[in-house]
């Protein structure tokens, strides 16, 4: 309505007198020009009524402004008033400055159209920022409050596990007494479980509430104890030390890798960065927190699936429940699976076997690396293709469906033997059949 009423003034002022250019000498090199009517009584008369109009509706925009400006203190709807009122003050201070200029005739035209444009630009530009700084501050500081509020939350979690566990550790030894010899035959009886790295492992009084890393587990050929894991996954980082305290128990993973969070639809605006992550796959959300920038976030998820499984880009893609993804590069295909394994896990009994003798399809994307160094044994170098580079059936399932596969499974090595030593090639990539009239497990 105001604007219109504005409108209808300047149509009929720029009809009823219309407007001619008329040059105007400033000197005898400088000259500018300027629109007046024929008709200089019409144009007062019309250039009047629109200032008149101007002036009316900025005062009566000062005067709300005066009459709200504490409006904000008792009622929240009304929070901007300050920010209006400054805004409206601001106008009318320029409006009188312009106007002061525009109306003396001592000022030449310089003086007029510079002033013009000076009140103009501070006028809209502080009304402006007065309106909307005060949002994106304060809209800063929630994404900050959130951000606090997440990890407070999640380290505050992690406390309660462990001292969940501490407790329960303590409450087991004052119960049962354990004698310094049954102790001794307990960390023997795990250091014959995990091999000569049972250290990275052992963990104080009954051996549960300690995190153990994903990493560290894939350094070890020896499966995670039933009675310890509770039929978790070979990689969970809480165990408990016997069935019956199973149920006291979460299941964590932890690893540093390198992270890249997507969005969905626009995957390469992103970049990798080296971040800790931290999934609880009961849970179906994982934490990340890079140590370089002191900032992370917490994302649930749906599953995770093999993204890349070539040779040197071994990526994982993690499917978030939003608008965003993850994706986590890995050193090799076992750690690959293994991962897979512990996003995917939500609360399903695991086999209890190690990643590398788990049954594994195969398909013609499995890939073959041989050494390069031609001054390596044969035999060894076959048994590394054969064990770590390719996916084969564990012998048991195979003897299980067709014990008379048994020869064929041999004679695959010894023919791959042979024809390493005689190609003699540094790197090569190829899919081993197992046997071509025994599917893929």
């Amino acid at each position: 309505m105001v604007v219109a009423v504005d409108m209808i003034i300047l149509v009929v002022g720029l009809v009823v007198s219309q407007p001619q250019p008329r040059r105007i000498d400033v000197s005898f090199t400088t000259h500018y020009w300027e629109c007046h009517s024929a008709r200089n009584d019409t144009e007062i008369v019309f250039l009047v009524l629109s200032t008149i109009y101007a002036a009316a509706m900025l005062l009566f925009a000062t005067f709300l402004a005066y009459k709200t400006r504490a409006a904000g203190q008792r009622y929240s709807h009304y929070s901007e008033t300050k920010q209006m009122g400054l805004s409206v003050y601001n106008i009318l201070f320029s409006a009188l400055v312009g106007f002061a200029v525009l109306v003396n005739p001592m000022a030449d035209f310089y003086t007029k159209y510079y002033i013009t444009v000076i009140t103009v630009l501070w006028a809209t530009t502080f009304s402006l920022l007065a309106l909307f700084l005060p949002k994106v501050h304060a809209f800063i500081k929630q994404q900050h409050k959130e951000k606090a509020g997440i990890f407070a939350i999640y380290h505050h979690f992690l406390k309660s596990i462990r001292k969940h566990h501490h407790k329960k550790d303590h409450e087991s030894s004052m119960h049962h007494h354990y004698s310094h010899s049954q102790h001794q035959q307990s960390i023997s009886q795990n250091s014959t479980a995990y091999g000569h790295h049972s250290s990275s492992f052992h963990t104080t009084g009954a051996g549960r509430g300690e995190l153990i890393s994903l990493n560290q587990m894939m350094q070890h050929h020896v499966p995670l104890d039933s009675n310890m894991v509770g039929g978790g996954s070979p990689s969970t980082a809480a165990g408990s030390a016997t069935a019956a305290t199973a149920s006291n128990y979460v299941e964590v993973h932890e690893g540093e890798m390198p992270v890249r969070r997507v969005i969905r639809y626009f995957p390469f605006l992103s970049h990798w960065e080296m971040q800790h992550i931290m999934v609880f796959p009961c849970l179906g959300y994982f934490s990340f927190f890079s140590e370089r920038t002191k900032e992370g976030a917490v994302m649930s998820y749906r599953e995770a699936t093999i993204y890349s499984a070539q040779l040197e880009e071994y990526v994982l893609k993690i499917h978030g429940q939003g608008i965003h993804d993850m994706y986590i590069q890995l050193p090799d295909l076992d750690a690959l699976k293994i991962w897979e394994t512990a996003f995917n896990n939500r609360g399903k009994k695991q086999l209890q076997q190690h990643p590398q003798q788990q049954t594994k399809n195969i398909d013609s994307s499995s890939f073959l690396h041989l050494d390069s160094d031609d001054e390596n044994d044969p035999e060894d170098e076959a048994k590394h293709v054969i064990s770590s580079s390719s996916f084969l059936a564990p012998p048991e399932s195979i003897h299980q469906q067709n014990p008379h596969h048994q020869p064929q499974y041999h004679s695959s090595q010894r023919s791959l033997l042979a024809r390493r030593q005689s190609e003699r090639s540094s790197v090569t990539s190829e899919t081993v059949a197992v046997n071509d009239h025994h599917p893929p497990v």
